[in-house]
Protein backbone atom coordinates (compact mmCIF):
# COMPACT_ATOMS: atom_id res chain seq x y z
CA UNK A 1 0.00 0.00 0.00
CA UNK A 2 2.94 2.47 0.92
CA UNK A 3 4.34 1.54 -2.86
CA UNK A 4 1.54 2.26 -4.54
CA UNK A 5 0.69 5.67 -2.43
CA UNK A 6 4.67 6.97 -3.03
CA UNK A 7 3.20 6.15 -6.97
CA UNK A 8 0.26 8.38 -6.55
CA UNK A 9 2.10 11.13 -4.94
CA UNK A 10 4.63 11.07 -8.01
CA UNK A 11 1.53 11.22 -10.46
CA UNK A 12 1.05 14.47 -8.30
CA UNK A 13 4.26 16.31 -8.80
CA UNK A 14 4.14 15.93 -12.52
CA UNK A 15 1.46 18.63 -12.98
CA UNK A 16 1.23 21.72 -11.36
CA UNK A 17 2.79 23.99 -9.83
CA UNK A 18 6.24 21.89 -9.43
CA UNK A 19 5.47 20.46 -12.90
CA UNK A 20 8.42 17.57 -12.81
CA UNK A 21 7.35 15.70 -15.32
CA UNK A 22 9.90 12.97 -15.40
CA UNK A 23 7.95 11.87 -12.22
CA UNK A 24 5.77 10.21 -14.38
CA UNK A 25 8.39 7.20 -15.40
CA UNK A 26 9.00 7.31 -11.30
CA UNK A 27 5.98 6.76 -10.44
CA UNK A 28 5.92 3.24 -12.72
CA UNK A 29 8.67 2.49 -10.52
CA UNK A 30 6.84 1.78 -7.52
CA UNK A 31 4.12 -0.17 -9.56
CA UNK A 32 7.47 -2.41 -10.71
CA UNK A 33 8.68 -3.13 -7.56
CA UNK A 34 5.58 -4.05 -5.96
CA UNK A 35 5.01 -6.25 -9.10
CA UNK A 36 7.77 -8.09 -8.64
CA UNK A 37 7.21 -8.97 -5.10
CA UNK A 38 5.63 -12.02 -6.38
CA UNK A 39 2.57 -13.74 -7.16
CA UNK A 40 -0.73 -12.27 -5.55
CA UNK A 41 -4.34 -13.29 -5.48
CA UNK A 42 -7.26 -11.36 -7.91
CA UNK A 43 -8.97 -9.85 -4.72
CA UNK A 44 -5.27 -8.42 -3.84
CA UNK A 45 -5.19 -7.03 -7.76
CA UNK A 46 -8.75 -4.95 -7.00
CA UNK A 47 -7.33 -3.77 -3.63
CA UNK A 48 -4.63 -2.59 -5.11
CA UNK A 49 -6.93 -0.98 -8.01
CA UNK A 50 -8.99 0.51 -5.33
CA UNK A 51 -6.14 2.04 -2.99
CA UNK A 52 -4.40 4.12 -6.00
CA UNK A 53 -7.54 5.41 -7.04
CA UNK A 54 -8.68 6.75 -3.37
CA UNK A 55 -5.04 7.62 -3.48
CA UNK A 56 -4.61 9.40 -6.77
CA UNK A 57 -8.02 11.16 -6.08
CA UNK A 58 -6.83 12.33 -2.60
CA UNK A 59 -3.59 13.53 -4.08
CA UNK A 60 -4.07 14.71 -7.87
CA UNK A 61 -7.75 15.66 -7.83
CA UNK A 62 -9.04 16.91 -4.37
CA UNK A 63 -11.10 19.62 -5.38
CA UNK A 64 -13.72 17.36 -6.85
CA UNK A 65 -14.91 16.94 -3.27
CA UNK A 66 -15.97 20.99 -3.66
CA UNK A 67 -17.02 20.28 -7.27
CA UNK A 68 -19.48 17.72 -5.33
CA UNK A 69 -20.56 19.55 -2.79
CA UNK A 70 -21.46 22.91 -5.13
CA UNK A 71 -23.30 20.59 -7.82
CA UNK A 72 -25.30 18.21 -5.87
CA UNK A 73 -25.42 20.09 -2.76
CA UNK A 74 -25.58 16.74 -0.78
CA UNK A 75 -24.97 16.73 3.42
CA UNK A 76 -21.17 16.30 3.65
CA UNK A 77 -21.17 12.94 4.96
CA UNK A 78 -22.80 11.76 1.78
CA UNK A 79 -20.76 13.60 -0.63
CA UNK A 80 -17.49 12.41 1.12
CA UNK A 81 -19.39 8.73 0.41
CA UNK A 82 -19.47 9.99 -3.58
CA UNK A 83 -16.14 10.82 -3.35
CA UNK A 84 -14.64 7.59 -2.34
CA UNK A 85 -16.62 6.02 -4.44
CA UNK A 86 -15.18 8.68 -7.21
CA UNK A 87 -11.86 7.56 -6.02
CA UNK A 88 -12.41 3.77 -6.27
CA UNK A 89 -14.26 4.26 -10.11
CA UNK A 90 -11.18 6.01 -11.35
CA UNK A 91 -8.67 3.32 -10.11
CA UNK A 92 -10.82 0.80 -12.29
CA UNK A 93 -7.69 1.12 -15.05
CA UNK A 94 -5.44 0.03 -12.20
CA UNK A 95 -7.30 -2.77 -11.59
CA UNK A 96 -7.23 -4.07 -14.76
CA UNK A 97 -3.91 -3.73 -15.21
CA UNK A 98 -2.99 -5.62 -12.21
CA UNK A 99 -5.55 -8.37 -12.74
CA UNK A 100 -4.35 -8.77 -16.66
CA UNK A 101 -0.83 -9.10 -15.23
CA UNK A 102 -1.55 -12.05 -13.27
CA UNK A 103 -3.27 -13.42 -16.14
CA UNK A 104 -0.17 -13.43 -18.23
CA UNK A 105 2.32 -14.13 -15.82
CA UNK A 106 4.52 -17.20 -17.42
CA UNK A 107 2.72 -17.08 -20.37
CA UNK A 108 4.21 -14.20 -22.24
CA UNK A 109 7.42 -12.47 -22.17
CA UNK A 110 7.89 -9.49 -19.70
CA UNK A 111 8.38 -6.92 -22.13
CA UNK A 112 5.64 -7.57 -24.14
CA UNK A 113 2.81 -8.74 -21.33
CA UNK A 114 3.23 -5.52 -19.23
CA UNK A 115 2.77 -2.98 -21.73
CA UNK A 116 -0.17 -5.35 -23.09
CA UNK A 117 -2.02 -5.48 -20.39
CA UNK A 118 -1.05 -1.16 -19.50
CA UNK A 119 -2.78 -0.80 -22.86
CA UNK A 120 -6.24 -2.88 -22.56
CA UNK A 121 -6.32 -1.29 -19.14
CA UNK A 122 -6.14 2.19 -20.65
CA UNK A 123 -8.96 1.42 -23.36
CA UNK A 124 -11.19 -0.47 -20.95
CA UNK A 125 -10.69 1.58 -17.35
CA UNK A 126 -13.08 4.94 -16.74
CA UNK A 127 -11.55 8.07 -16.47
CA UNK A 128 -12.68 11.41 -15.50
CA UNK A 129 -9.33 13.29 -16.62
CA UNK A 130 -6.95 11.58 -19.10
CA UNK A 131 -4.08 11.97 -16.81
CA UNK A 132 -1.77 9.34 -18.53
CA UNK A 133 2.38 9.53 -19.39
CA UNK A 134 1.96 11.49 -22.18
CA UNK A 135 0.02 14.27 -20.30
CA UNK A 136 2.62 14.11 -17.50
CA UNK A 137 5.56 14.58 -19.65
CA UNK A 138 4.47 17.59 -21.73
CA UNK A 139 7.56 19.24 -20.05
CA UNK A 140 9.45 17.68 -22.82
CA UNK A 141 7.92 18.45 -26.14
CA UNK A 142 10.28 16.73 -28.29
CA UNK A 143 9.42 13.56 -26.47
CA UNK A 144 5.63 13.81 -27.05
CA UNK A 145 5.72 14.60 -30.96
CA UNK A 146 5.46 11.47 -32.12
CA UNK A 147 1.42 11.54 -30.50
CA UNK A 148 0.77 12.62 -33.50
CA UNK A 149 1.25 8.98 -35.54
CA UNK A 150 0.73 6.60 -32.17
CA UNK A 151 -1.81 9.20 -30.45
CA UNK A 152 -2.07 9.40 -27.12
CA UNK A 153 -2.84 5.55 -26.49
CA UNK A 154 0.07 4.91 -28.64
CA UNK A 155 2.37 7.04 -27.04
CA UNK A 156 1.29 6.02 -23.60
CA UNK A 157 2.20 2.21 -24.08
CA UNK A 158 5.77 3.56 -25.42
CA UNK A 159 6.44 5.59 -22.76
CA UNK A 160 5.49 2.71 -20.42
CA UNK A 161 7.83 0.22 -22.28
CA UNK A 162 10.72 2.63 -21.88
CA UNK A 163 10.04 3.22 -18.04
CA UNK A 164 10.17 -0.48 -17.98
CA UNK A 165 13.38 -0.98 -20.12
CA UNK A 166 14.78 1.39 -17.51
CA UNK A 167 13.59 -0.05 -14.34
CA UNK A 168 15.39 -3.87 -15.80
CA UNK A 169 18.93 -3.36 -16.31
CA UNK A 170 19.46 -5.63 -18.58
CA UNK A 171 17.07 -3.76 -21.10
CA UNK A 172 18.49 0.16 -20.35
CA UNK A 173 20.25 0.07 -23.90
CA UNK A 174 16.93 -0.40 -25.26
CA UNK A 175 15.64 2.24 -23.41
CA UNK A 176 17.80 4.50 -24.64
CA UNK A 177 17.50 3.53 -27.73
CA UNK A 178 13.67 4.60 -28.14
CA UNK A 179 14.29 7.75 -26.48
CA UNK A 180 17.11 8.74 -28.94
CA UNK A 181 14.56 7.58 -31.22
CA UNK A 182 11.61 9.68 -29.71
CA UNK A 183 13.47 12.53 -29.85
CA UNK A 184 15.11 12.39 -33.39
CA UNK A 185 11.36 12.69 -34.44
CA UNK A 186 10.49 15.05 -32.22
CA UNK A 187 13.46 17.78 -33.80
CA UNK A 188 12.07 16.43 -37.32
CA UNK A 189 8.66 17.62 -36.47
CA UNK A 190 9.75 20.76 -34.80
CA UNK A 191 10.84 21.80 -38.58
CA UNK A 192 8.21 19.67 -40.61
CA UNK A 193 5.25 21.41 -38.46
CA UNK A 194 5.92 24.89 -38.75
CA UNK A 195 2.75 26.92 -37.88
CA UNK A 196 1.05 28.14 -41.13
CA UNK A 197 -1.75 29.12 -43.51
CA UNK A 198 -3.57 32.79 -43.07
CA UNK A 199 -3.94 34.41 -40.01
CA UNK A 200 -7.36 34.70 -38.04
CA UNK A 201 -7.37 37.20 -34.85
CA UNK A 202 -9.13 35.77 -32.07
CA UNK A 203 -9.70 37.48 -29.29
CA UNK A 204 -11.06 36.13 -25.81
CA UNK A 205 -12.98 37.87 -23.26
CA UNK A 206 -12.01 36.60 -20.01
CA UNK A 207 -14.56 37.72 -17.63
CA UNK A 208 -13.29 35.89 -14.40
CA UNK A 209 -17.31 35.12 -13.24
CA UNK A 210 -17.53 34.45 -9.99
CA UNK A 211 -19.04 31.25 -9.16
CA UNK A 212 -22.12 30.35 -6.85
CA UNK A 213 -24.13 33.41 -8.09
CA UNK A 214 -27.98 32.10 -9.39
CA UNK A 215 -30.62 33.99 -10.42
CA UNK A 216 -31.62 36.39 -13.23
CA UNK A 217 -30.20 39.43 -11.67
CA UNK A 218 -27.03 37.94 -11.09
CA UNK A 219 -26.90 36.67 -14.83
CA UNK A 220 -27.41 39.90 -16.08
CA UNK A 221 -24.39 41.52 -14.04
CA UNK A 222 -22.56 38.42 -15.86
CA UNK A 223 -23.75 39.26 -19.33
CA UNK A 224 -23.27 43.34 -18.91
CA UNK A 225 -19.66 42.82 -17.36
CA UNK A 226 -18.64 40.49 -20.65
CA UNK A 227 -20.47 43.13 -23.08
CA UNK A 228 -18.69 45.61 -21.24
CA UNK A 229 -14.34 43.57 -21.02
CA UNK A 230 -15.52 42.43 -24.86
CA UNK A 231 -15.99 46.60 -25.89
CA UNK A 232 -12.34 47.40 -23.98
CA UNK A 233 -10.86 44.49 -26.28
CA UNK A 234 -12.30 45.16 -29.42
CA UNK A 235 -11.13 49.11 -28.70
CA UNK A 236 -7.64 47.35 -28.75
CA UNK A 237 -7.71 46.45 -32.44
CA UNK A 238 -10.17 44.60 -34.53
CA UNK A 239 -10.71 40.96 -34.47
CA UNK A 240 -12.37 38.16 -36.96
CA UNK A 241 -13.19 36.05 -34.00
CA UNK A 242 -14.92 36.90 -30.25
CA UNK A 243 -15.03 34.05 -28.20
CA UNK A 244 -16.77 34.07 -24.82
CA UNK A 245 -15.87 31.00 -22.25
CA UNK A 246 -18.17 28.42 -21.08
CA UNK A 247 -20.02 30.11 -18.31
CA UNK A 248 -20.52 33.78 -19.60
CA UNK A 249 -24.37 33.15 -20.48
CA UNK A 250 -25.47 31.32 -17.24
CA UNK A 251 -28.88 28.99 -17.72
CA UNK A 252 -30.90 31.22 -15.15
CA UNK A 253 -30.25 33.38 -18.22
CA UNK A 254 -30.41 31.66 -21.44
CA UNK A 255 -34.15 30.05 -19.89
CA UNK A 256 -35.43 33.69 -19.19
CA UNK A 257 -37.84 35.20 -21.73
CA UNK A 258 -37.06 38.56 -21.36
CA UNK A 259 -34.24 38.53 -24.13
CA UNK A 260 -31.35 40.76 -22.12
CA UNK A 261 -28.55 39.36 -23.49
CA UNK A 262 -29.20 38.46 -26.86
CA UNK A 263 -30.24 42.58 -26.76
CA UNK A 264 -26.58 42.96 -24.97
CA UNK A 265 -25.04 40.74 -27.89
CA UNK A 266 -26.97 42.77 -31.07
CA UNK A 267 -25.97 46.04 -29.34
CA UNK A 268 -22.03 44.90 -29.20
CA UNK A 269 -22.46 43.67 -32.54
CA UNK A 270 -23.26 46.67 -34.15
CA UNK A 271 -20.97 48.77 -31.93
CA UNK A 272 -17.38 47.83 -33.88
CA UNK A 273 -16.22 46.61 -37.37
CA UNK A 274 -17.66 43.01 -38.69
CA UNK A 275 -16.63 39.78 -36.59
CA UNK A 276 -18.50 36.97 -35.33
CA UNK A 277 -19.56 36.09 -31.80
CA UNK A 278 -18.47 32.58 -30.26
CA UNK A 279 -20.20 31.64 -26.89
CA UNK A 280 -21.72 29.03 -24.41
CA UNK A 281 -25.55 28.65 -23.64
CA UNK A 282 -27.94 26.18 -22.48
CA UNK A 283 -31.20 25.77 -24.19
CA UNK A 284 -33.22 23.12 -23.78
CA UNK A 285 -31.14 21.41 -21.21
CA UNK A 286 -28.13 20.77 -23.26
CA UNK A 287 -24.58 22.81 -23.28
CA UNK A 288 -24.04 24.36 -26.57
CA UNK A 289 -22.09 26.68 -28.48
CA UNK A 290 -23.36 29.31 -30.63
CA UNK A 291 -21.83 31.28 -33.97
CA UNK A 292 -23.28 34.81 -34.70
CA UNK A 293 -22.24 36.50 -37.56
CA UNK A 294 -21.79 40.47 -37.45
CA UNK A 295 -25.16 41.05 -38.27
CA UNK A 296 -26.22 38.66 -35.15
CA UNK A 297 -27.57 35.73 -37.22
CA UNK A 298 -26.50 32.41 -36.47
CA UNK A 299 -24.11 30.54 -38.27
CA UNK A 300 -24.24 27.07 -36.81
CA UNK A 301 -24.53 25.74 -33.21
CA UNK A 302 -22.60 22.61 -31.38
CA UNK A 303 -24.11 20.58 -28.69
CA UNK A 304 -21.76 19.00 -25.77
CA UNK A 305 -21.10 15.48 -26.56
CA UNK A 306 -19.04 14.17 -23.65
CA UNK A 307 -20.57 15.77 -20.14
CA UNK A 308 -18.84 16.01 -16.97
CA UNK A 309 -20.40 13.46 -14.50
CA UNK A 310 -21.97 15.03 -11.24
CA UNK A 311 -22.00 18.60 -13.07
CA UNK A 312 -23.80 18.23 -15.71
CA UNK A 313 -25.54 15.17 -15.53
CA UNK A 314 -25.15 12.44 -12.60
CA UNK A 315 -24.27 8.71 -13.76
CA UNK A 316 -27.21 6.27 -12.97
CA UNK A 317 -25.90 4.53 -10.40
CA UNK A 318 -25.96 8.04 -8.34
CA UNK A 319 -28.85 9.44 -9.19
CA UNK A 320 -30.93 8.78 -6.01
CA UNK A 321 -28.05 9.18 -3.94
CA UNK A 322 -26.36 12.72 -5.63
CA UNK A 323 -28.85 14.16 -7.90
CA UNK A 324 -27.21 17.15 -10.20
CA UNK A 325 -28.22 20.67 -10.53
CA UNK A 326 -28.23 20.62 -13.82
CA UNK A 327 -29.52 17.26 -16.04
CA UNK A 328 -28.15 18.37 -19.28
CA UNK A 329 -28.62 15.79 -22.72
CA UNK A 330 -25.45 14.81 -23.99
CA UNK A 331 -25.17 15.95 -28.17
CA UNK A 332 -25.45 13.43 -31.16
CA UNK A 333 -23.25 14.67 -33.61
CA UNK A 334 -19.66 16.50 -34.07
CA UNK A 335 -19.79 19.56 -36.50
CA UNK A 336 -17.43 21.86 -37.43
CA UNK A 337 -18.67 25.77 -37.23
CA UNK A 338 -18.61 27.48 -40.68
CA UNK A 339 -16.89 30.55 -39.74
CA UNK A 340 -15.95 33.07 -42.69
CA UNK A 341 -12.33 32.69 -41.94
CA UNK A 342 -11.67 29.34 -40.84
CA UNK A 343 -13.57 26.03 -40.02
CA UNK A 344 -13.56 25.60 -36.32
CA UNK A 345 -13.85 22.12 -34.34
CA UNK A 346 -15.63 22.91 -31.17
CA UNK A 347 -14.96 21.37 -28.09
CA UNK A 348 -16.65 22.26 -24.90
CA UNK A 349 -14.31 22.01 -21.32
CA UNK A 350 -13.13 18.45 -20.39
CA UNK A 351 -14.09 17.19 -23.79
CA UNK A 352 -10.50 18.31 -25.51
CA UNK A 353 -8.91 15.65 -22.97
CA UNK A 354 -10.54 12.67 -24.47
CA UNK A 355 -8.31 11.36 -27.32
CA UNK A 356 -9.76 10.35 -30.14
CA UNK A 357 -13.47 11.33 -30.53
CA UNK A 358 -13.53 13.61 -33.21
CA UNK A 359 -15.94 11.72 -35.90
CA UNK A 360 -13.67 12.53 -38.78
CA UNK A 361 -14.53 15.70 -38.53
CA UNK A 362 -11.12 17.19 -37.00
CA UNK A 363 -9.57 16.17 -40.93
CA UNK A 364 -11.59 19.17 -42.20
CA UNK A 365 -10.92 22.10 -39.46
CA UNK A 366 -8.68 24.61 -39.36
CA UNK A 367 -8.68 24.88 -35.90
CA UNK A 368 -9.96 24.06 -32.27
CA UNK A 369 -11.49 26.52 -29.94
CA UNK A 370 -11.88 25.05 -26.70
CA UNK A 371 -14.16 27.30 -24.23
CA UNK A 372 -14.24 26.45 -20.69
CA UNK A 373 -14.69 27.42 -17.25
CA UNK A 374 -12.74 26.49 -14.00
CA UNK A 375 -14.15 29.13 -11.53
CA UNK A 376 -16.29 26.28 -10.03
CA UNK A 377 -12.78 25.02 -8.88
CA UNK A 378 -12.17 28.15 -7.09
CA UNK A 379 -8.11 28.55 -6.77
CA UNK A 380 -7.20 24.89 -6.79
CA UNK A 381 -4.69 23.39 -9.55
CA UNK A 382 -7.50 22.17 -11.43
CA UNK A 383 -7.64 25.25 -13.50
CA UNK A 384 -3.57 24.73 -14.29
CA UNK A 385 -3.99 20.90 -14.77
CA UNK A 386 -6.84 21.14 -17.27
CA UNK A 387 -4.25 23.19 -18.64
CA UNK A 388 -1.46 21.27 -19.20
CA UNK A 389 -2.95 18.26 -20.35
CA UNK A 390 -5.19 19.26 -23.59
CA UNK A 391 -1.79 20.89 -24.55
CA UNK A 392 -1.46 17.33 -26.32
CA UNK A 393 -4.52 17.55 -28.28
CA UNK A 394 -2.45 20.58 -30.51
CA UNK A 395 0.00 18.25 -31.12
CA UNK A 396 -2.12 14.95 -32.17
CA UNK A 397 -4.37 16.84 -34.23
CA UNK A 398 -1.09 19.28 -35.94
CA UNK A 399 -4.63 21.92 -35.63
CA UNK A 400 -3.55 25.32 -33.79
CA UNK A 401 -5.71 25.21 -29.79
CA UNK A 402 -7.34 28.78 -28.65
CA UNK A 403 -8.33 27.97 -24.98
CA UNK A 404 -10.81 30.41 -23.69
CA UNK A 405 -11.41 30.10 -19.63
CA UNK A 406 -13.74 31.76 -17.75
CA UNK A 407 -10.73 32.78 -15.21
CA UNK A 408 -8.20 31.42 -16.97
CA UNK A 409 -5.65 29.41 -18.12
CA UNK A 410 -6.65 31.09 -21.97
CA UNK A 411 -3.93 30.89 -24.48
CA UNK A 412 -3.15 30.32 -27.64
CA UNK A 413 -1.49 26.68 -28.20
CA UNK A 414 0.11 26.10 -31.95
CA UNK A 415 0.96 22.53 -33.68
CA UNK A 416 3.60 21.96 -31.85
CA UNK A 417 2.61 22.20 -28.29
CA UNK A 418 4.15 25.47 -27.60
CA UNK A 419 1.99 27.92 -25.40
CA UNK A 420 1.36 31.85 -26.45
CA UNK A 421 -0.42 34.81 -24.38
CA UNK A 422 -1.26 32.36 -21.17
CA UNK A 423 -3.43 34.67 -19.00
CA UNK A 424 -3.51 34.53 -15.29
CA UNK A 425 -5.74 32.29 -12.83
CA UNK A 426 -8.95 34.57 -11.13
CA UNK A 427 -8.13 37.56 -13.32
CA UNK A 428 -10.00 39.77 -15.86
CA UNK A 429 -7.93 39.34 -19.32
CA UNK A 430 -8.44 40.03 -22.98
CA UNK A 431 -5.70 38.82 -25.00
CA UNK A 432 -5.93 38.70 -28.98
CA UNK A 433 -4.63 36.15 -30.55
CA UNK A 434 -3.09 35.81 -34.47
CA UNK A 435 -3.73 31.93 -35.29
CA UNK A 436 -2.37 30.39 -38.27
CA UNK A 437 -4.23 28.20 -39.52
CA UNK A 438 -6.16 26.73 -42.64
CA UNK A 439 -3.04 25.36 -44.86
CA UNK A 440 -4.73 21.85 -45.30
CA UNK A 441 -2.49 19.41 -43.46
CA UNK A 442 -3.53 17.44 -40.45
CA UNK A 443 -1.64 14.58 -38.54
CA UNK A 444 -2.13 11.10 -39.41
CA UNK A 445 -3.61 10.25 -36.53
CA UNK A 446 -5.99 12.77 -37.48
CA UNK A 447 -6.78 10.78 -40.73
CA UNK A 448 -6.87 7.32 -39.21
CA UNK A 449 -6.72 6.91 -35.31
CA UNK A 450 -5.91 4.28 -33.11
CA UNK A 451 -6.84 1.44 -35.41
CA UNK A 452 -2.86 1.36 -37.34
CA UNK A 453 -1.17 1.26 -33.89
CA UNK A 454 -3.79 -1.38 -32.47
CA UNK A 455 -3.45 -3.49 -35.52
CA UNK A 456 0.19 -3.06 -35.50
CA UNK A 457 0.34 -4.17 -32.03
CA UNK A 458 -1.84 -7.38 -32.53
CA UNK A 459 0.41 -8.43 -34.68
CA UNK A 460 3.28 -8.32 -32.76
CA UNK A 461 1.38 -10.30 -30.30
CA UNK A 462 0.19 -12.97 -32.70
CA UNK A 463 3.86 -13.00 -34.16
CA UNK A 464 5.00 -13.97 -29.87
CA UNK A 465 2.29 -16.59 -29.40
CA UNK A 466 2.80 -18.25 -32.98
CA UNK A 467 4.59 -21.78 -32.47
CA UNK A 468 8.06 -21.74 -33.49
CA UNK A 469 9.29 -24.44 -35.72
CA UNK A 470 12.66 -25.84 -34.31
CA UNK A 471 15.66 -25.55 -36.93
CA UNK A 472 18.41 -28.00 -35.96
CA UNK A 473 21.64 -26.35 -37.59
CA UNK A 474 23.67 -28.80 -40.29
CA UNK A 475 26.65 -29.27 -37.47
CA UNK A 476 23.93 -31.33 -35.52
CA UNK A 477 22.14 -33.02 -38.00
CA UNK A 478 25.69 -34.69 -38.72
CA UNK A 479 26.04 -35.93 -35.33
CA UNK A 480 22.27 -37.05 -35.22
CA UNK A 481 23.18 -39.49 -38.53
CA UNK A 482 26.51 -40.56 -36.81
CA UNK A 483 24.45 -41.91 -33.70
CA UNK A 484 21.91 -43.95 -35.82
CA UNK A 485 24.36 -45.24 -37.70
CA UNK A 486 25.92 -46.84 -34.54
CA UNK A 487 22.60 -47.97 -32.97
CA UNK A 488 21.75 -49.43 -36.49
CA UNK A 489 25.69 -51.36 -36.35
CA UNK A 490 24.89 -52.84 -32.81
CA UNK A 491 21.76 -54.10 -33.31
CA UNK A 492 23.47 -56.02 -35.67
Amino acid sequence: MILLALSALCVSLTGPPLNLWFMGTVSLFALFRLIDRGPYSGKRALAWGAWFGLCQAVLVTPYMWGVLLHFSQLPVIVAAAVFLAYGVLSGTPMMLFFLLLRWTRGRVPELVAWPTCWLLADLLGWKLFYWNLVTMHTGDLLLVQLVDVLGLRGLNVVLFLIALCLYRRRWRPLALVLLAILHLYGLWAFRAWQPAGHEVLVGVAQGNTPAGEHGPRAGHKNVANMANLSRALLRQGPVDLLVWPEGAVWPAVAYAEDGYWQLRVRTLLAQFPPFELMLCQTPDRTNQILLLSSLGIPLGTYQKMTLVPFSEYTPGPFKWIAPSRYDFRHGTRRELLPSSKARILPLICYEILTPGRFEGAVTEADMIVNPTSDTWFHSSLEARQHFYAMRVRAIETRLPVVRAANSGVSALVDRLGRVHGATAVDEAAMPIYPVLCGDGRTSFYARYGDIPFLLLWLGCLLAIRLPRRKVTSARDGSAQDRLGNTERAHQR
